[in-house]
């Protein structure tokens, strides 16, 4: 790639190379032009000047003639026809007058004598033909020369003869005329151009004169010009008399000549612009380098601002375009940095709350493991989670799911030093990094925390929401001196605390076992429909007035491929908090109805009761998929129970109070089920909608072996008391011994479930169950 700095050279050369061609090509051009106009007008001139130089000789010439034939000597001579004297005369004027040729003729024309300067055989006899024509004067070509011609006549006093005088028209003339006149002259004949009679110019281009003559198209009656031995001359052509068969004289002049004085003046142009091309190759260098030096430098900046240095400016060059680029590139500079900041912080940053993310976090955490260990001190790392928060988000909809994480956020924050970190992980849990001076730091943290977010009711567009979270904690280097392990640590501890229902867990050696037990059902949970490894078996409730049974219980099981069964009490946590127990309770649902209509078709009329969660409790549209089921199974509704746990009614009694009002108009009866446990108040279990409660199995089992005053027995005769004063049925659930049957029956017990009736069974066992139960012998109690 070509740089600025050699286009810029290249172009300042091109533009000083291309003025100077120019100038030297018009220099050369107008002199060339003006030197041909010059010699053309000299040429033309020249020719004037020849013309009256012939005209000066021949009238010099024919006044020495005239004194000749007034001679009186002579005319007597002519008149007595001496031939003697004539021969004497002829000679001794001609030579005075330097005449090559001298004719005597008579009046008509006879040569009588004729006499030569030179001894020149070729004219001793003359064809007398030639004297009666007017040739005897004027230029005449004459045996291959051209000669000037004068004449006089002899009277005495009538015309006795005709003396003529004639002049070769040589190289000697030519040379004299070319000194003359400045111009090449040659004499060459008008009929037969092969070689010239006399010429000045060099011999090699006298020779080859008549063959570019006989090139010229057009006769030369004007200045034109001939290329002859590769020189071109100007040449103007004269016809010097107007008899057919004169000479012509052919006057040139050299360009080469013309133009030679104006050779110094182009050498000195050329050298002018050589030393111009020389100075602008020198300074070129310099001045394109002082043009490029501030886009250098403002490419430099662009590169340095690329690679995100932002520490310098960009230079802002005192040209003015090449300043605003150096000020835009400022400008672009602060803005890029400004946007990468923000980009940074929102890398770093959790949008909602401004909190750090986990990316933060994890950098913060990893510095604060380097620098407890390099001190000796200890870092507690707790994660923190809000219970229910899915259920905020569902009820009350999304902006006030995030308000209430930013109100969490602030109160957190509003609990801790400046030294330590809250960061927000994501969903619903946040991270707390704080050093502490003893192992119990993070407790005594963990507990302002818990009381910051939980210790008074939250208020957001006027709905108070009371919050609950479930906080783990893991200590570095205590469990664990990396990332990874520290965050997986204290997230195991909250996932013990979420289960045990505590607000705060410490990680304790054999947690992972158990979390990587629970990750990999948690993992399995989503498959298990799809692979049938659920199935519904169903305990009898059997009342105790008639000893039938007119009820069932529905519950789940589930057969794991590789760890077996598994308790409910282990999975529905797990289902519950992934938010997978929804599709595990439409499941039951669907394959208790559908049992339900297999049995009504064999005539087996009998009710079951299936277990709902909490959560279930927050799905608007539950009472509508349970009334699609019964009217797709045509079922009537008292076929269906269902029964929640009092724990699960009296976390959000306002909200479960709606649905369970929905399913209750529907007719299908509500249990509430291990009632004895939830401490529900006598205000709130009058609200509810409910037709039975179950007496929780953990006061029946022991019942039988009590006193009448017993804690256990005073209870249960207590809370059949009461739900029958309160209009509502009791099931007694965990009976394992027929002397608890019957303690029951004398509380006035409804109904009674357990394994002394029977275990779970499946639902192809419960026909011959029931025959067998019918045919069952009871004894009486002593």
């Amino acid at each position: 790639m070509t740089s600025l700095k050699a286009r810029m050279t290249l172009i300042l050369l091109g533009f000083v190379s291309a003025v100077l061609a120019v100038t030297l090509l018009a220099v050369l051009l107008s002199t060339a032009a003006n030197v041909r106009e010059q010699a053309s007008e000299e040429l033309r001139v020249g020719a004037r000047v020849f013309e009256e130089l012939l005209s000066n000789r021949d009238r010099q010439l024919s006044s020495t003639t005239q004194v000749l034939a007034d001679d009186f000597a002579f005319r007597e001579a002519v008149a007595t026809e001496d031939a003697a004297t004539i021969r004497s005369a002829l000679l001794n004027h001609g030579g005075r007058i330097d005449a090559d040729l001298m004719i005597l003729s008579d009046t008509k024309g006879q040569f009588i004598t004729t006499a030569l300067r030179e001894n020149d055989n070729r004219f001793r006899e003359l064809d007398p033909a030639i004297g009666q024509n007017d040739l005897r004067q004027g230029v005449i070509s004459l045996e291959g020369e051209a000669w000037q011609m004068v004449d006089a006549t002899v009277r005495a006093p009538l015309p006795l003869a005709r003396v003529s005088m004639g002049f070769r028209l040589d190289d000697r003339i030519a040379a004299d005329l070319r000194s003359l006149t400045g111009l090449h002259v040659s004499f060459l004949s008008s009929t037969d151009e092969t070689a010239p009679y006399a010429s000045t110019l060099p011999g090699h281009v006298r020779r080859e004169l008549p063959e570019r003559l006989a090139e010229q198209a057009t006769a030369i009656d004007d200045v034109r010009t001939l290329t002859i031995a590769g020189e071109d001359y100007l040449s103007l052509r004269l016809t010097l008399d107007g008899h057919p068969g004169s000479p012509i004289v052919l006057l040139q002049t050299s360009l080469s000549e013309a133009l030679a004085p104006y050779r110094p003046l182009w050498l000195q142009m050329a050298i002018i612009a050589l030393i111009a091309f020389t100075l602008t190759l020198i300074i070129a260098g310099p001045l394109a380098n002082r043009v490029t030096r501030p886009t250098r430098a403002l490419a430099a900046a662009a590169a340095r601002i690329s690679q995100g240095d932002y520490s310098r400016s960009a230079p802002v060059p005192p040209i003015a375009e090449l300043a605003q680029l150096g000020e835009a590139f400022n400008a672009m500079q602060e803005g890029i940095r400004q946007r990468e900041q923000r980009i940074l912080h929102q890398a770093y940053h959790d949008p909602l709350t401004g909190l750090p993310n986990r990316t933060l976090a994890a950098d913060r955490l990893e510095q604060g493991i380097e620098r407890v260990q390099r001190e000796g001190r200890v870092l507690g790392v707790l994660v923190l989670d809000v219970n229910r928060f899915k259920e905020i988000n569902d009820s009350l909809g999304h902006p006030t799911g995030d308000a209430v994480l930013r109100a969490i956020a602030s109160r957190l924050s509003s609990r801790l030093r400046g030294s330590d970190t809250v960061a927000r992980l994501g969903g619903d849990e946040f991270l707390v990094l704080a050093e502490v001076e003893d192992k119990q730091g993070p407790e005594r943290l963990a507990a302002e925390l818990i009381d910051a977010i939980s210790g008074q009711e939250l208020e957001i567009e006027n709905i108070r929401l009371q919050l609950a979270i479930s906080l783990g904690i893991a200590l570095c280097p205590r469990d664990g001196t990396d990332v990874e392990t520290l965050l997986r640590r204290a997230d195991i501890a909250m996932y013990q605390a979420k289960e045990r229902q505590l607000t705060s867990s410490v990680y304790a050696a054999g947690h992972d076992e158990a979390h990587l037990r629970r990750l990999k059902m948690l993992s399995d949970l989503r498959t298990a429909i799809d692979d049938e490894q659920f199935h519904i078996q169903y305990q009898p409730k059997i009342a105790v007035s008639n000893r039938q049974a007119t009820q069932l219980e529905a519950l789940i099981r589930w057969n794991h491929p590789e760890q077996g069964f598994v308790p409910p009490d282990e999975f529905i946590p797990l289902a519950e908090n992934s938010g997978y127990i929804r599709t595990i309770s439409r499941w039951v649902l669907q394959t208790v109805i559908r049992q339900l209509a297999e049995w009504r078709r064999s005539e087996l009329s009998i009710a079951v009761a299936v277990n709902i969660s909490a959560l279930d409790l927050v799905d608007a549209g539950l009472p509508r998929y349970v009334q699609a089921l019964l009217d797709q199974h045509e079922l009537p509704p008292s076929a269906l129970g269902l029964e929640i746990t009092e724990t699960t009614v009296m976390k959000d009694a306002r909200h479960a109070l709606h649905i369970l009002q929905e399913l209750r108009s529907l007719g299908v009866a509500i249990a509430i089920d291990d009632f004895g446990t939830g401490y529900s108040s006598l205000a709130q279990l009058r609200s509810l909608p409910v037709d039975e409660l179950k007496i929780d199995k953990s006061f029946v089992m022991k019942l039988a072996g009590q006193a009448e005053d017993a804690e256990d027995p005073v209870i249960v005769r207590s809370t059949i008391d009461l739900a029958h004063n309160m209009g509502l049925k009791v099931v007694a659930e965990g009976v394992e011994d027929e002397a608890t049957w019957w303690r029951l029956a004398g509380y006035g017990c409804d109904s009674i479930q357990g394994y002394w009736i029977s275990r779970p069974m499946p639902a192809d066992a419960l026909p011959e169950w029931l025959g067998e139960f019918a045919n069952r012998q009871w004894r009486e109690p002593d």
